[in-house]
């Protein structure tokens, strides 16, 4: 319903023309949206990934039942607007695996307000405005949401947006420009080293989904 909500008050043409001029001003940008890298990820290709790897961890959340899948065949990108949104949407479950927040109430929170600070930084204000407005939506709402009804869970809710805002201002760029098929055979600790900042507690969080609920 979020998603649906903002599509309709979104100015495609406007967002569009911002994507634009961000390519004009900012080569690594451009080349990234012109690059329109495709993956598709299946369990019964990545046996051959040790225990602790990016690739693993993809695998072991295929063989829950989820599927990652970059796009389907017939849903091929028709711009670069479509192509931005297709990519993040089919990284946010990688991102939980690579930070280590999440998937829970606490560890959606530091991921959200990770991706609003590193994008902040990154992109123009007009174009870093219109990419985090559904972190922005999230992010903002949770916490008013436990702050009026979960105060026990407050304090953790804090803590994650503390350390989203620390991620995302050691990120170089916004975590959806990374290639994270580049990553797939390296350890999830390597990875953050690489990149250069701390990963998060995990499931140790998980407690926080029901936390925040009920």
């Amino acid at each position: 319903m979020m998603v649906r909500a903002i599509a309709e008050v979104t100015d495609f043409p406007a967002a569009m023309k911002l994507i634009a001029e961000e390519k004009a001003k900012n080569p690594e940008f451009a080349a990234w949206v012109d690059a329109r890298r495709l993956t598709s990820y299946r369990a019964e290709e990545m046996g051959h990934y040790a225990p602790g790897t990016l690739g693993a961890a993809i695998r072991e959340f295929m063989a829950k039942g989820y599927e990652i899948e970059f796009m389907k065949k017939d849903e091929v990108p028709q711009n670069d607007f479509d192509y931005i949104l297709k990519r993040r949407t089919a990284l946010h479950d990688i991102e939980h695996m690579v930070t280590g927040y999440g998937p829970n109430s606490a560890g959606e929170m530091a991921l959200s307000m990770a991706n609003v600070t590193a994008m902040a930084s990154y992109f123009s204000p007009d174009l870093a405005q219109f990419m985090n407005a559904h972190n922005v939506w999230v992010s903002s709402a949770s916490y008013k949401r436990v702050s009026l009804h979960y105060p026990a869970a407050l304090p953790v809710i804090l803590e994650a947006m503390e350390r989203g805002v620390a991620l995302g201002r050691r990120l170089k760029k916004p975590l959806l420009m990374y290639d994270w098929e580049d990553y797939l055979d390296w350890q999830l600790d390597d990875i953050a080293a690489d990149i250069g900042f701390e990963r998060g507690p995990g499931d140790d969080w998980h407690w926080t989904i029901a936390a925040c609920t009920g």
